[in-house]
């Protein structure tokens, strides 16, 4: 958020933070097996899953935790303001921890 703050500081912008969490493999979290993000979205890589075999359950585990963050980060983040309107919009989409570009789904 602090990259993000600077561009809409110097461009004089609106800014909104939209959250995102990677599910990561058990045993190898770098690895990621899907995304989730504000508003409901999650993105699974069935590739993955299948290759390592993990099981629904291991995987709505891991989505749960996640979404505990996400939630608790987004309510950080936000406060009580409501997300901005995007709708014909253009936007700048700032990455603060773009690895594997997993959660660019």
């Amino acid at each position: 958020m602090p990259v993000a703050y600077e561009i809409a500081k110097e461009l004089h912008i609106d800014m909104d933070v939209l959250v995102v969490r990677k599910l990561g493999v058990p045993g190898n979290e770098e690895l990621a097996m899907g995304a989730i993000a504000s508003g409901g979205l999650r993105i699974l890589n069935e590739e993955t899953i299948h290759t390592l075999e993990i099981s629904a359950s291991v995987v709505e585990a891991v989505t749960s935790r996640e979404q505990k963050e996400l939630e608790r980060r987004e309510s950080l983040y936000r406060k009580a303001r409501q997300p901005l309107a995007v709708f014909g919009r253009c936007a700048i989409l700032v990455d603060d921890g773009l690895a594997t570009g997993a959660t660019m789904g």
